[in-house]
């Protein structure tokens, strides 16, 4: 397709269709298409329960230090007041910030922030922010989100809008701040945009220094301590070299005899299989005769998920997903039973001369979705406990964290499900019903371990199935590290129903 235009702007102005007045208002989903995030995620949620009247959905982006750039498209330059609805809450680790808007060199005057100290009632609303008035030019400019400090990292908008105003009464500041467009091209020229609709876009973002491949499991493992099933040998290492590389020690063990552990992990559609093999020189089990509480207060190994929102939210949510899941794989007593981990999930401890081991089956239903999906991911940490009551003061309690560190968005990182291919990723589509026809947006990411190809992005029913379009890509990924991307896809006529997107590697 070859177009004649005065102005080329990207995907939102090939795409969208401005209004008659010149306003321009961007929903969720289109902020979802359009963010270029320098580090971090972004992804849609829905508003908390307890607000009343709120949108269907709220673009998220989960800062990890960086920038998020969107272009907007302008309809005439002129002055406009740029406004956003957005999400007011706690201001603390992995939730609400602190933000502020930049274009080039000017800074808007109002930001985004949660609150903090005192909680209002109730904890969450809606509320309306002029991040400020500029002179924009047509026909797009590029604003610039940033933290800027504060405790949180998560920013949550309904929509951005310009609303034109006049110049007359506007203050000195406010009549200087003038952004340049983002792209400019000469009149008459003739601008070749590739096939209508079809968009593709890829950024490597960082290493895989804190992605935990996880491979699928052969054959589900018989969860009763016996390890005999698993590849040890490809086990990760829980000891003194995590620390600082990988994770913590606090406090830390005096030795590999006091606290060390090989983990393996495997899974399948309906559980997270975990096998340990743990050296601890003197295990203390959960007392027999008390009610069983924190894992911290006996010889454990604390598995720590964050259920992500583009899976708890999605199709295949389970309902509501609690922020944080943990699963307390606690030492106890031969003839004891173990910690009760909820419906689905179990868990054995056998003895060894010198520790313990331990295998579970932590089903995907009981962390908010179900089934899970070759390229599925969640924030993963492991915290392995060491409670020693009969030493000396100091080196009574011991522990080491896994995997904790600056690898997402709650402060860990991630483990992503593999299939038989060097790489795996998820792609979010905008929406799941997809109407018979019209171009469908999406954004993901991938991990790879190597070099490889994408191949092509398949749209098949929602939870699989066999594909009902395919979409050649022959993509190639120079090799190991996390990707991101977004594009949009021109779809066939389909037939009513619910539908996903998914990848297909050389």
């Amino acid at each position: 397709m070859r177009i004649t235009a005065l102005v080329i702007a990207t995907l939102a102005l090939a795409t969208m269709v401005l209004a008659a007045e010149p306003v321009t208002e961007l929903s969720a989903s289109d902020l979802l298409s359009l963010a270029r995030p320098t580090s971090g995620e972004c992804y849609p949620t829905k508003p908390p329960a307890n607000i009343t009247d709120a949108p269907d959905e709220l673009f998220t982006w989960a800062a990890l230090g960086g920038q998020l750039t969107v272009r907007v498209p302008v309809p005439a330059d002129g002055y406009y007041v740029v406004r956003s609805s957005i999400l007011w809450g706690p201001w603390a680790q992995g939730r609400l910030g602190r933000f502020i808007m930049t274009a080039g060199a000017d800074k808007f005057p109002n930001a985004y922030q949660g609150w903090y100290s005192t909680p209002p009632d109730p904890p969450y609303r809606m509320r309306e922010l002029v991040w400020g008035i500029a002179h924009l030019s047509a026909p797009a400019v590029d604003l610039t989100f940033e933290p800027a400090g504060g405790g949180g990292r998560l920013m949550s908008l309904a929509d951005l809008r310009l609303e034109p105003r006049a110049a007359e009464g506007l203050k000195p500041e406010e009549l200087e701040r003038k952004v340049l467009a983002a792209v400019v091209v000469t009149a008459g020229t003739e601008v070749d945009t590739g096939p209508a609709w079809a968009l593709f876009d890829l950024k490597q973002q960082r290493g895989t220094e804190w992605t935990a491949f996880v491979p699928g499991a052969a054959k589900a493992p018989k969860i009763d301590g016996n390890l005999g099933d698993w590849q040890m040998d490809k086990a990760f290492v829980i000891d003194g070299s995590i620390v600082p590389e990988r994770g913590w020690a606090a406090p830390g063990p005096e030795s590999d005899a006091d606290l060390s552990a090989q983990v393996a992990m495997s899974w399948d559609d309906k559980n997270l299989y975990l096998a340990a093999v743990v050296r601890d020189d003197l295990k203390t089990p959960h007392a027999e005769n008390d009610a069983w509480g924190t894992p911290f207060g006996c010889d454990s190994l604390v598995v720590s998920i964050v259920p992500p929102g583009w899976l708890t939210l999605g199709g295949r949510s389970e309902g509501p997903a609690p922020l944080t899941v943990m699963y307390g794989l606690s030492y106890y007593s031969p003839g004891a039973p173990g910690r009760p981990l909820g419906a689905d999930c179990s868990y054995a401890v056998t003895d060894t001369q010198d520790g313990y081991a331990i295998e579970a089956a932590l089903s995907f239903a009981s962390m908010g979705w179900k089934p899970a999906m070759v390229g599925d991911r969640f924030p993963l940490g492991l915290i392995l406990v060491d409670v020693d009551p009969g030493k000396p003061g100091g080196k009574v309690f011991d522990q080491y964290g896994w995997n904790f560190g600056p690898g997402s968005t709650a402060g860990t990182g991630e483990a992503r499900l593999m299939g038989a291919g060097a790489a795996a990723g998820e792609v979010i589509p905008e929406r799941e019903t997809l109407a018979p026809g019209a171009p469908i947006r999406y954004v993901g990411t991938i991990d790879a371990q190597g070099p490889v190809t994408l191949e092509a992005i398949e749209v098949v029913p929602l939870g699989g199935g066999a594909a009902v379009a395919s979409f050649d890509l022959n993509r190639a990924l120079p090799g190991a590290g996390r990707y991101r991307l977004w594009g949009q896809l021109p779809l066939p006529e389909l037939p009513p129903g619910r539908y996903d997107l998914r990848m297909v590697w050389e």
